[in-house]
């Protein structure tokens, strides 16, 4: 085997705490180079305490290859280390990994892959032709997340006039996104989600793919509506409480239409940059909604604890 390395830094703006987000399994996916598709993740990625935590692992895809990660070595806010390698025999295997160092208001973030080259000579030779072209791909996968974690950190707007005008401007969008929905109408999405919008909660990321989803609801409850309860904001955050009600009348989630009147409570978190909305989270309540549709039934202990229920 030839063992070879690269190794760039950069200055990130932001907390070291806002680049380690950027580090865990769940979130490679949004700044490599590669289109990766259909990350499978271990159970544990999906919990936050666990996400960066040594053992916890992924299979990820590319158009062509599955990569297998797993995290080595894992020391908060300072240092990560995965271990990668494409499925298959004679492919590369990679160790990567990133350290974080605070540089007054800023963060340091290097960038360290060494990786095996099969083969022997001819390893050696397809490393000449293919090592700057890894320097390209590292140093572009770092401008890419230092341009994300640095959209994140909100602009230093003073606590006065400016900062309450920004704030109603973007409870104003959120209320529009409503709007639009319950009105089915998408055309006006089109100025409120930004291209690059990213769905944390249904892992999707796009304009296109959020209108996929939204068609899929008005098919599936073609009179819902959302009632907006309580609406919040903070720096580039904005929360919101609302009630979705409609009747199923269309296949939802394989669930033949039921006929049924539902409705579910739900938070939405969005962030907003440059008067789009970039991010979304989503706290809803599902298993209330499935027994609501009739999927899911109370049994005879959970009648006698909730005697509320018919």
């Amino acid at each position: 085997m030839f063992l070879a390395r690269i190794e760039k830094s950069i200055e990130v703006k932001a907390p070291r705490e806002k680049v380690w987000e950027m580090l865990a399994l769940d979130r490679w996916p949004e700044w490599m180079v590669e289109e990766w598709k259909n990350p499978e993740y271990t159970s544990e990625v999906h919990k936050a305490k666990d996400k960066y935590r040594v053992g916890a692992s992924a299979h990820i895809y590319d158009r062509n290859t599955k990569y297998d990660f797993e995290i080595t070595e894992s020391l908060e806010n300072e240092k990560i280390t995965y271990r990668t390698k494409a499925a298959g025999g004679g492919r590369v295997t990679m160790n990567v990994t990133f350290i974080l160092e605070p540089v007054e208001e800023a963060t340091r973030l290097t960038y360290a892959m060494d990786y095996e080259m099969p083969w022997g000579i001819l390893g050696r030779g397809l490393d000449k032709l293919g090592h700057r072209s890894g320097e390209k791909t590292v140093e572009k996968e770092l401008e890419t997340l230092k341009s994300i974690v640095e959209k994140r950190i909100p602009n230093q707007l003073k606590k006065g006039d400016e900062y309450s005008t920004k704030l109603e401007e973007n409870k104003a969008l959120v209320r529009r996104w409503f709007e639009a929905e319950n009105k089915k109408d998408l055309s006006q999405i089109e100025n409120i989600v930004a291209s690059d919008f990213f769905d944390h909660t249904h892992q999707f990321r796009g304009l296109e793919e959020y209108k996929q989803r939204l068609n899929m609801f008005i098919k599936a409850f073609p009179d819902f509506h959302e009632t907006i309860e309580d609406i919040i904001a903070e720096d580039d955050k904005v929360w919101v409480s609302f009630k979705f009600s409609g009747t199923h009348k269309g296949k939802y989630l394989e669930i033949a239409p039921t006929g049924k009147k539902i409705t579910v409570e739900s938070v939405d978190i969005f962030r907003i940059v440059d008067g789009k909305a970039v991010e979304k989270w989503e706290i809803a309540d599902v298993l209330d909604m499935l027994k609501q549709l009739g999927i899911v039934k109370y049994t005879k202990k959970g009648k006698e604890l909730f005697p509320e229920v018919k």
